[in-house]
């Protein structure tokens, strides 16, 4: 263990200043793809399938999870199937690009860390 510390710290040194702006990419690189993951295992709807989804609309009462509640708090505000079918695709529209633009997110931060070793040199 103490040869594993004596390596990293001969290496953070040898890398000098160049050092300071990888370890800031690498923890913020860390903390986006955390987020994304915990994003992801919190809401489970997006993996639903759209046949499943309808079916709850059709039939509320039948609806599990997130989704389920949502389509339910949905139902009681809305007079038509298709009124609450296109509000339930509008929540999905809704969550996704978000999801989708943090995992752009994390793919710019990775493809800049190498980056910022060529502009170093």
């Amino acid at each position: 263990m103490e040869a594993f510390i004596e390596e990293t710290l001969k290496i953070w040194m040898d890398g000098g200043m160049l050092m300071l702006p990888l370890a800031f990419l690498a923890g913020l690189i860390y903390f986006t793809i955390l987020a994304i993951y915990f994003e992801l295992s919190r809401r489970r709807f997006a993996q639903i399938d759209n046949n499943l989804w309808r079916h709850w609309v059709d039939k509320p009462d039948e609806g599990q999870g997130e989704l389920g509640d949502i389509i339910r708090f949905l139902d009681q505000n809305t007079t038509e199937p298709a009124q609450l079918r296109a509000a339930v695709a509008a929540v999905k529209a809704d969550y996704l690009p978000r999801v989708n633009s943090r995992i752009r997110f994390g793919m710019i931060l990775v493809t800049a860390a190498p980056l910022t070793v060529c502009l170093a040199r």
